[in-house]
């Protein structure tokens, strides 16, 4: 039993005793879940190829800290609890994609330690800290890093507790291999649950721990795995000449990150393995709520070739790397090279044996190559020969004897006809096997020597393919010029008989033909149009013989004459007279005189809806305004013709003032009242005054009365006589005065 725990020890001495050089980067964020309750989100990456090296730890040891700044806790009794955490996860990052070349020498391993913890809120910082020894001593820009540890640590500020403020998370992992001399763009970006203002920086990454082992040194915060982390502040990585924590990288130009965005850009220009940090600054309406760490490093290495695809322009592919060219009565053929990518290929070499010790070869990207003879030739393609990512294909030609496309075709060239093709095709071959016409649209056939007729004229454009027995391919285009003349010219006037001034749409339904023909139409009085379908108008009356001539583009020509076509009939003259040219409300009568010529029937509208058939008529206004009067005359061949005047029925008034009154009380002439008819009365004023100039009555209205008292109210009025003066506008807008007496009696 003695034996065993001795054993047991040794071997928890000696993994204790290992050299932790595998860390490569790693990060700490939280999360408020409320009630002082925060989780806790650890990441730490390690190079998994570090061998002797221990495994991502099995527990993470945090501790926590309470203090007014980091730069304090150290010297005051701040600490505030521990936790031995879990692994929650891990996990193989998916190396850098490079398809032709991943480096061997690149593993990245993720561990995530998640854990909660209760702070309640104080005026203090709480500072939440983890410590490993030791990073990846292969680092190029760091000194000593086999001996250097990390810390990852949050600070929650007082101003973060108060809002249940989470900090920025990075969700992305960084490239784990970068190219040298190739561009980097990555977006460093963190994601921000609050909505906060985060700038970012490149700054140190921090150290802490050390590389002390064993069983006194281990777990103090020299040794490689504090127990729990110290306190801070803690150190920054001490980087060797010439790199800094701004400047971590050689390359042209150098690495930058975009404060806002956090965008990193880079071009490296030599290898090796690069410790960067970022730093990211957490504010909210101006206030600092946190600084989040992260720190990373940057492989570059110059094993990034891509993967190549070797591939040409072929006619048949006979395996993935084997490719058959057809050449049919060529011996001088180009090759089209469609290798991939284009711009990884730096160069090309061609073999061809072309019998009879006879070799082509070539570096040029598309080669043409002049074979002695018909027969089949092999040859090789070979992608960036001597470079390890090369690659390579066959490439077969087979030099065919000549296969020529031709054909002819025969047609009446006025008339339309079926079109008929004949195939004229050379084949040194055996047969042609096949025959692919082409007419238009889809329309097609497969016939040696075909018929086809077009419907519309035109220049058409007709394809015949062939292929021969050698499976060869030979492709013509000819332009076929159709324009026949139509056979019968056929017209489509819109009416035979019209009214004078008569208007016709001819329309030519003569087929085939297009606005490429030339037309000449005569009307039959002397009118003529060039149109292909024209609208004419007759002005007199008769009977008119119209002709068509049509000429097609290559002078095909029919003409004809449709004799009597179309008839023009008169048409009467509307006219009438109204009698009096004005009316009014008090006189509404008026006449209408027929004046009208060559008419038998008559039709009366008026604008307010009546209508009447007599040819002369009394009628009477009913509105004030105007009113649309339209006589219609018609004749015997039921051609019609209408005129409109317009009749003013205008407003008409009448005002009397009797020239005494006797306001007694006796309900006989009391008061003294304008008689009459007042509609269209404006701007009217009545002015009364007694014998000494005295006004004594006053009025606006014409409906108003005076009762015998001062303004119609008070001592009554002596007897007299009183002066009166009315004016007002008619409405002709003219101004009507009328100066009088009224005698008031008792």
């Amino acid at each position: 039993m003695a034996k065993k725990t001795l054993l047991l020890s040794l071997a928890c001495l000696w993994l204790l005793s290992l050299e932790a050089r595998h860390i490569i980067g790693g990060a700490m964020s939280y999360k408020c879940l409320g009630r002082n309750e925060y989780e806790f989100t650890l990441r730490l990456y390690r190079d998994c190829f570090c061998f002797g090296c221990p495994p991502l730890d099995a527990e993470a040891y945090i501790g926590i800290y309470r203090c007014s700044s980091a730069a304090l806790c150290g010297t005051q009794a701040s600490a505030f609890g521990s936790l031995n955490v879990p692994r929650q996860s891990i996990r193989n990052i998916p190396p850098t994609e490079y398809p032709c070349l991943v480096p061997p020498d690149v593993c990245v391993e993720e561990g995530i330690y998640v854990f909660r913890f209760t702070l309640p809120q104080s005026e203090l910082s709480y500072h939440v800290s983890f410590q490993r020894c030791c990073r990846d001593e292969s680092m190029t820009n760091i000194s000593l890093p086999g001996a250097t540890g990390a810390t990852y640590t949050v600070e929650i500020t007082s101003e973060a507790q108060l809002l249940c403020n989470n900090s920025p998370e990075f969700s992305i992992v960084p490239p784990t291999v970068i190219c040298v001399d190739a561009t980097l763009e990555y977006a460093h970006t963190a994601f921000e649950p609050d909505g906060d203002s985060l700038v970012y920086e490149l700054c140190a990454p921090l150290a802490g721990a050390g590389n002390i082992n064993g069983a006194q040194g281990t777990f103090n915060c020299n040794g490689t795995t504090p127990r729990p982390a110290c306190p801070p502040p803690y150190g920054e990585l001490n980087y060797r000449a010439p790199y800094s924590a701004k400047s971590p990288m050689p390359g042209i130009p150098p690495l930058q990150i975009d404060a806002q965005t956090g965008l990193m850009t880079l071009r490296p220009n030599a290898i090796g393995r690069f410790a960067v940090g970022v730093c990211v600054r957490e504010y909210r309406n101006g206030v600092l709520l946190s600084k989040i760490y992260r720190d990373f490093q940057f492989n570059v290495t110059d094993g990034c070739n891509p993967k190549l695809t070797p591939k040409v322009k072929e006619d048949l592919k006979l395996a993935e790397k084997d490719f058959l060219i057809r050449a049919c009565g060529n011996t001088l053929v180009d090759i089209t090279n469609e290798s991939t990518p284009r711009e990884a290929i730096k160069q090309v070499s061609w073999h061809f044996d072309l019998n009879k010790g006879k070799v082509f070869q070539s570096s040029q990207w598309h080669p043409q190559i002049q074979f002695p003879d018909t027969g089949r030739y092999t040859g090789k393609l070979v992608l960036n020969p001597g470079f390890e990512c090369a690659d390579s294909a066959v490439v077969q030609v087979h030099v065919l004897p000549l296969l020529q496309a031709d054909f002819g075709y025969t047609y009446d060239t006025c008339m339309p006809s079926e079109i008929k093709f004949i195939d004229r095709s050379i084949a040194h071959a055996k047969f042609i096997n096949r025959w692919i016409w082409n007419f238009e649209g889809s329309r097609s056939s497969t016939l040696p020597n075909p018929g086809y007729r077009y419907l519309e004229p035109g220049v058409k454009r007709v394809t015949l393919s062939v292929r021969d027995t050698n499976q060869c391919v030979s492709t013509i285009s000819k332009n076929v010029r159709y324009f026949p003349v139509p056979p019968i010219l056929i017209v489509g006037p819109s009416a035979a008989e019209v009214c004078e001034p008569g208007q016709v749409v001819f329309q030519n339904l003569s087929s085939p033909i297009d606005t490429t023909y030339k037309f000449e139409w005569k009307f039959g009085d002397g009118g003529l149009s060039r149109r292909l379908s024209p609208t004419y108008t007759y002005p007199n009356q008769g009977l008119y013989s119209v002709a068509l001539s049509i000429v097609s583009p290559i002078g095909c020509r029919n003409d004809t004459v449709f004799k009597d076509l179309i008839r023009v009939k008169p048409t009467p003259r509307a006219a009438f007279a109204i009698e009096p040219p004005e009316v009014s409300n008090v006189f509404p009568d008026f006449q209408l005189q027929d004046q009208s010529t060559d008419a038998v029937r008559w039709l009366w509208q008026f604008g307010d809806g009546r209508q009447y058939t007599d040819r002369n008529l009394m009628a009477s206004a009913r509105e004030l305004g105007t009113l649309r009067i339209t006589q219609m005359a018609f004749n015997n061949f039921g051609c019609q013709d209408s005129i409109s005047q317009l009749l003013q029925i205008l407003p008409e008034v009448r005002y009397f003032l009797p020239n005494a009154f006797s306001p007694n009380g006796d309900s006989v002439n009391d008061e003294l009242r304008a008689v009459g008819i007042f509609d269209g009365i404006r701007n009217f004023r009545l002015n009364v005054w007694n014998r000494w100039g005295e006004m004594v009555f006053q009025s606006t209205h014409p409906q108003d009365t005076w009762n015998g008292q001062k303004f119609n109210q008070g001592l009554s009025l002596p007897m007299g006589v009183y002066t009166v003066l009315v004016t007002y506008l008619n409405p002709k807008d003219e101004v009507v005065e009328y100066r009088g007496f009224v005698t008031l009696l008792r």
